[in-house]
């Protein structure tokens, strides 16, 4: 993520417009068995579904659409809230960039809120804080996020202004060297940030499969450098918004106070003015690590001072998340996590606790992009632990070895069946 504004309802509907709109997982929101009703000829939708399995202590109400321009609605209808919130989840994201303009979908992401042929300049930003609200926007691999909250008596207002982006925005050639700037001092900043070091370490090592992307681009990127080669960033942006940005690769999640049939006429009304250029988008499938990068040690600088040893393996997202392969029903990396986590007699964290090596084990998958995909054994070290890696590495394998030789624990499954139960039920909504 390279930019982002916290708020308990935004970062809830940004969870689940990442969460619903990337291809490998539309089947967990449109199975074939859900009763969706067909509309009428001349109707503004293709399928209406309110049958939405949730928490059964979730008072939310849920709706699923499908406008005849392909986008993709979640609508939540809390009488509880006060606010109201919204997310458009694009099927774009920075491994998209030219290679001659890195950063250039974030430069978009940047520039889209700002002016449209029926808002002026900063109108939506003005509309949005003048009526106690917040706006942002993120930039990942695969999609992008932008996303507001505002007072619940004004949503129809954002939502017109909102909508806009992605019907008839203004890129306009003045903005471009302010965004830059901004884009500028965003890089500047994240220096000084762990997360996106790791996060530029782990693009680094796949020059020669993924096409190395730096996505959040600095003026260096974007204004330097083509300035040099002769290319309009200007113009290249313009081709970048028309050729990528389309509704049917588009997502979008609302959430307020009305009833569900209130948010479907506000929504359908304003989005489905959003043009349909019948894009597909990519799969990543890569080898994600090209065969001369696996085996080695990568040693990092931090920016804040932590101790920590990483282990990544890439692994076939398509196994592991298509939701009809026998992989997905299993979840084989919540075995394997729980069998290197736990503690207990001769277990893996046991053993480096008593050697002083270790202080704690975190596993898990990390997505980074449609058929893009880590599996990451994070160790948290001690002093002692910093000088003995090797050993370390050693025992991690050596436990993974002892897993392969046991029968597979079914009682391992069970728990794991239980908390997902229990984590479902205990949520309200998010």
């Amino acid at each position: 993520m390279l930019t982002h504004t916290t708020n308990k309802d935004t970062r809830a509907i940004e969870a689940i417009l990442d969460f619903q709109n990337r291809q490998y997982l539309y089947p967990l929101v449109y199975e074939p068995e859900l009763p969706l009703t067909k509309r009428g000829e001349g109707a503004q939708l293709i399928e209406r579904c309110d049958d939405i399995i949730k928490s059964t202590n979730d008072n939310r109400l849920y709706r699923i659409l499908e406008l005849t321009n392909k986008l993709k609605v979640l609508l939540i209808s809390d009488p509880m809230t006060d606010k109201s919130a919204a997310a458009m989840d694009v099927n774009i994201g920075y491994l998209d960039d030219p290679n001659e303009l890195p950063g250039l979908a974030h430069l978009c992401q940047c520039m889209l809120p700002r002016e449209s042929k029926k808002y002026a300049l900063n109108d939506y930003s003005m509309y949005i804080s003048f009526n106690k609200g917040r706006s942002g926007g993120s930039t990942h691999m695969d999609h992008t996020t932008y996303y507001f909250d505002i007072h619940t008596n004004k949503l129809w207002g954002a939502l017109d202004h909102f909508a806009q982006f992605f019907i008839e925005p203004i890129l306009s050639e003045d903005r471009i060297e302010e965004e830059v700037m901004a884009i500028e001092w965003e890089y500047m900043n994240n220096l000084q940030n762990n997360v996106y070091i790791y996060d530029h370490l782990d693009n680094s090592k796949d020059l020669e499969s993924v096409k190395f992307k730096f996505g959040l681009g600095n003026k260096h990127t974007l204004d330097t450098v083509p300035k040099q080669k002769g290319i309009n960033v200007w113009e290249r942006l313009l081709e970048f918004y028309e050729v990528h940005y389309s509704a049917d690769i588009m997502s979008l999640c609302v959430l307020s106070k009305e009833n569900l049939n209130e948010l479907e006429k506000m929504v359908v009304d304003i989005f489905c003015k959003i043009p349909n250029k019948n894009i597909q988008p990519q799969k990543w499938n890569y080898n994600l690590f090209h065969q001369d990068h696996c085996g080695h040690t990568w040693y990092t600088v931090p920016a804040q001072n932590t101790r920590a040893l990483l282990i990544t393996f890439p692994i076939s997202l398509a196994r592991f998340f298509d939701t009809f392969s026998e992989e997905y029903k299993c979840r084989p990396t919540k075995y394997i996590s729980y069998f290197l986590e736990r503690e207990g007699e001769n277990t893996l964290l046991t053993c480096l606790k008593k050697l002083d090596l270790c202080k704690s084990i975190v596993c898990g998958e990390r997505a980074k992009a449609r058929g893009y995909m880590f599996y990451d054994i994070r160790l948290n070290l001690t002093e002692n632990g910093l000088k003995h890696t090797e050993s370390i590495i050693y025992q991690v394998f050596h436990h993974i070895w002892l897993m392969q030789q046991e029968n597979s624990m079914e009682w391992i499954f069970d728990v794991h069946i239980i908390d997902a139960t229990k984590n479902i039920n205990i949520c309200r909504g998010c």
